[in-house]
Order: structure tokens, then C-alpha cells, then sequence
């Protein structure tokens, strides 16, 4: 019925429909039938990118999405509503969105879920440098964000990594990356942090 109504001849619209359910069953693949009236998609990415879509439509899409990146099963529908809206050069919607998502309580599994999501949104899409206001806060706070969450010992292992790799990813350093640590009983001092592909590219750069 809802195919039928896309026709712009009411009267054409279900020979219309019927015409194209049968090329879907024997020629489509998008879709699959299961029977004469229901279709499945046979892989889960066209199914998110079409409720990606529908994201986007919505009034309070920003909230919605916030929402959303809180449980692992919507993340890569928000992440692809994020390169939708890049991709058609919508740069301050996009950092609306996203600064959404970074917005929410951390101290929450639903919240520290949709800053990591905010992190490879960011990471994906974000304009390069950012524009407008909103972007260049993104920019300073994102990755402190993450190097919170990586910090925070009552996260696994693997989303404490995931939190470090993003704000690795997005320019993070940390502020005491030079410090050298003099060495008990010894007369030198010897670096806080194993050497960095920061500080080996400083050397490269200088001639080494």
C-alpha cells in the first residue's frame, strides 16, 4: 500500500507496486522476500542507512541522535547520519550533532557511549580546520573528553583503549609529555613516557 502511494497515477499505483515486489524477489538483492508481502534486508548497512535517513527527518534529531548513541545497536546509524550530513556539505548541522552527542553525562554508560561516538564522528567527518564556533570547541574539548574516559578505571579495557585511540587520533598529548624523571641513585634523568611518534618526528624534523 505504501508503494502503491509513491505512484503519481493513483490508479497505475498497484500494478505498479506489484511490478516492482516481483523485481525485488527475482532480481534485486537490496531486499529479500520471506513471503508474498514482507521483505528483510539481507545485510544490516542499507537498513541503517535508511533509518539514518529517517533520523534526520526528525524535528529534535539532535536529542534523538544524543539518545541513540547511547546503545551500541544505534551507534552506526548515528555515525552514518553524521556522514550524511558531510558529505552533503552541512558542516554546522553536522557540528550541532555532534557537539549533542559530546554533550551528555559521562558519569552514565549511555553518556560516555555517545561521547565515543562524538569522538569518531569527529574523527570521520569533522571540516578540517573547523569553521565555526561550535567546531573550534569541538576541536579543543573532544579530545580531553576521551583521554577522560580513557583515564576512568571503571570502564573496560577495551572501550578505556578505544577512548585512548580516538583522542591519540585527534591530537591529544599529555601535558607532562617532556617531563624527565631524575633516576634513584643515578646522575641522570630519564624520560616519564616511552619516546612518542610525536617526539621521534621532532627529532626527524630537526635533522636526525
Amino acid at each position: 500500500q505504501g508503494l502503491a502511494a509513491i505512484h503519481p497515477l493513483k490508479h497505475k499505483g498497484w500494478a505498479w507496486a506489484s511490478r516492482v515486489t516481483a523485481l525485488m524477489q527475482e532480481r534485486g538483492g537490496l531486499l529479500v522476500a520471506s513471503d508474498e508481502e514482507t521483505f528483510t534486508f539481507p545485510h544490516p548497512s542499507f537498513e541503517e542507512y535508511l533509518a539514518a535517513r529517517h533520523l534526520l527527518r526528525q524535528e529534535e534529531r539532535n536529542a534523538a541522535a544524543a539518545r541513540l548513541a547511547g546503545s551500541n545497536d544505534w551507534r552506526e546509524v548515528v555515525l552514518l547520519a553524521c556522514g550524511y550530513l558531510a558529505a552533503h556539505g552541512l558542516s554546522s548541522d553536522l557540528e550541532g550533532l555532534i557537539a549533542e552527542l559530546a554533550a551528555g553525562p559521562a558519569e552514565e554508560a549511555e553518556g560516555w557511549r555517545a561521547v565515543l561516538t562524538a569522538g569518531q564522528a569527529w574523527l570521520e567527518y569533522g571540516p578540517r580546520p573547523p569553521g565555526s564556533n561550535t567546531g573550534k570547541r569541538l576541536a579543543r574539548d573532544l579530545p580531553a573528553q576521551l583521554t577522560g574516559l580513557m583515564q576512568r578505571r571503571g570502564l573496560e579495557a577495551s572501550q578505556r583503549l578505544a577512548a585512548g585511540l580516538l583522542a591519540a587520533d585527534l591530537g591529544a598529548l599529555p601535558p607532562d609529555l617532556d617531563e624527565l624523571v631524575a633516576a634513584p641513585d643515578w646522575d641522570f634523568a630519564i624520560g616519564r613516557y616511552p619516546v612518542t611518534n610525536v617526539q621521534f618526528r621532532r627529532f626527524v624534523d630537526a635533522g636526525g
